[in-house]
């Protein structure tokens, strides 16, 4: 499945989880505003917006970036990826290069090549990043989730552990994802198709790893989603797919109680570790809460002191919950122009 599988890296975030994703022989497009960023990758793709300098955590300037270089950036992605069938773009919320490019080029992608999938791999700020990281991650995530197509979203969570040991544990825990159709047993098995399944469909993902132990394999398991890199899941008990690939078994009737009940469950024997797959969940919006308080709360602040750019408001923080909730229909856009068209 590895050859079937592309990563489109922007921003230094991007770049930096990107350079690992390509150690392990996966194809990487590096896409940066900053050509000193785009120097410190010891990678082979690499492409830098025509005349930019930064975005100095700008999401205006990222999003400008893409409209004016699209056709260049289409011609990359042709050149290096086009033979891929399942696309993630990695990239932070909080940056002005990879938060701003990040929704629109995915949208644009989406629009242009219809017979493939797009995820991605996003970033999260902790608490403690600047008032202009959490703005440009609320406004980031909430047109993530208006891309009515996108497909799986893997939200990583700088306020869990430190961040450049999500860059190394991403990598790691998508590795044990694609490595579980090769543990075969007459105990079960999943299977590629099912994995494809769990990797594609539309809404959050988490994969969490555990080790075997004498104790209760359904306490580690749950234990091992709930400190994993990712935002923390919803309690609202949505999930749509789960993939469980064990060394031991486990009570599912307490682990439904947890997670909730999904449309399937599918399951396989493992001989190294338990490889736990959450698929089709709410996206996080009790943590995306906290960054709305954050902003919320020094409204007034940042009205007065930290608004420059065209795209950064503040009225948002009254309506972007509602509208994350109500992503229900899909877009049928008929040309680039009308992508854009959303991004003003």
């Amino acid at each position: 499945m590895k050859e079937q599988i592309g990563f489109i890296c922007v921003g230094q975030a991007g770049g930096n989880i990107g350079q690992i994703f390509e150690k392990h022989e996966y194809t990487c497009l590096f896409i940066n505003s900053s050509q000193e960023d785009l120097d410190t990758l010891d990678v082979k793709f690499k492409y830098h917006f025509d005349g930019a300098t930064g975005c100095n955590k700008d999401r205006s300037k990222g999003i400008e970036l893409v409209k004016k270089n699209l056709d260049e950036v289409l011609k990359e992605f042709e050149s290096k990826l086009l033979d891929k069938r399942l696309i993630f773009l990695i990239f932070s919320t909080s940056g002005g290069t990879g938060g701003g490019s990040g929704p629109i080029l995915l949208d644009s992608l989406i629009n242009k090549y219809k017979d493939k999938t797009f995820g991605c791999i996003c970033i999260l700020p902790s608490l403690e990043e600047p008032l202009k990281a959490q703005i440009n991650a609320i406004e980031c995530y909430n047109q993530l989730t208006n891309i009515r197509k996108l497909g799986a979203v893997f939200t990583l969570d700088n306020n869990k552990v430190d961040k450049y040991m999500i860059n190394s544990e991403i990598v790691r825990l998508f590795n044990a994802f694609l490595d579980v159709p090769n543990h075969k047993s007459t105990k079960g098995n999943i299977d590629k198709a099912e994995l494809w399944q769990l990797l594609t469909t539309r809404g959050n993902i988490v994969i969490s790893t555990s080790y075997p132990k004498t104790e209760n394999a359904t306490i580690l398991i749950i234990n091992s989603i709930e400190t994993s890199i990712f935002a923390p899941i919803e309690k609202d008990r949505n999930v749509l797919l789960i993939g469980l690939s064990l060394t031991n078994d486990i009570n599912e009737q307490d682990f439904i109680k947890y997670i909730g009940l999904p449309l399937d469950t599918y399951y396989g024997y493992n001989r190294d570790q338990n490889v736990i797959i959450l698929s089709g969940l709410s996206f996080p919006i009790t943590r995306l809460n906290q960054i709305y308080k954050i902003v919320n709360n020094n409204k007034e602040h940042i009205k007065n002191n930290l608004i420059n750019s065209k795209t950064a408001k503040t009225d948002f923080c009254l309506d972007w919950l509602s509208e994350l909730k109500e992503n229900n229909k899909t877009d049928d856009f008929s040309d680039l122009e009308d992508v854009f068209s959303k991004y003003e």
